[in-house]
């Protein structure tokens, strides 16, 4: 009431108060990583960063959001401590089964140490934007697992394509003659 005054209280203004990122963000976040846009990325970076939330609480936030989407593809569901609302249940379950697993894991891996870098005296912000973009960017990662996403991604894509593409015509008949 007192950060509101006579208006009345909205989610918003909950967020706010208690320093976390809202659900929004968070998914809009890894909606980025989904697609692989880099850009969109660092949009959602700033964005988390510019609510006027701490980018550490922002990291912790993405972290938690990231661990929930392991949970749920994981064990194939939600588990009852993590649901909240039937339309926020639907999203993490939409986005845990359109995240790859080694996407999941990696982006925990990043945010992590994230976290550790932020704790030992690098800026918060630029850590988020680093994980974000390392994240929706494997191929910009010198990292080894990177590498192993990279093969991973390539590998599903040509499965993708030689299901997708027609049958070879039949040999002609040998012995059919033409007259």
């Amino acid at each position: 009431v007192t950060y509101c005054g006579d208006r009345p209280i909205e989610a918003a203004d909950v967020l706010a108060v208690l320093g976390v990122s809202s659900a929004e963000q968070l998914f809009g976040a890894v909606d980025a990583i989904i697609a692989r846009d880099r850009a969109e990325a660092l949009r959602a970076a700033a964005a988390l960063a510019d609510s006027g939330r701490d980018p550490g609480q922002a990291l912790r936030d993405l972290e938690v959001h990231a661990r929930e989407l392991l949970a749920v593809q994981v064990l194939d569901e939600i588990p009852p401590e993590l649901r909240v609302t039937a339309d926020r249940d639907r999203r993490l379950a939409e986005q845990a089964k359109a995240l790859s697993a080694g996407d999941a894991v990696r982006l925990l891996d990043l945010v992590s140490r994230a976290l550790e870098a932020a704790a030992a005296g690098a800026q918060p912000r630029i850590q988020l934007e680093l994980a974000l973009v390392k994240a929706a960017g494997p191929e910009i990662e010198p990292a080894t697992g990177a590498l192993l996403r990279r093969i991973e991604r390539l590998e599903t894509a040509v499965a993708g394509a030689a299901a997708a593409s027609p049958q070879d015509p039949p040999a002609p008949n040998a012995g059919a003659h033409a007259e």
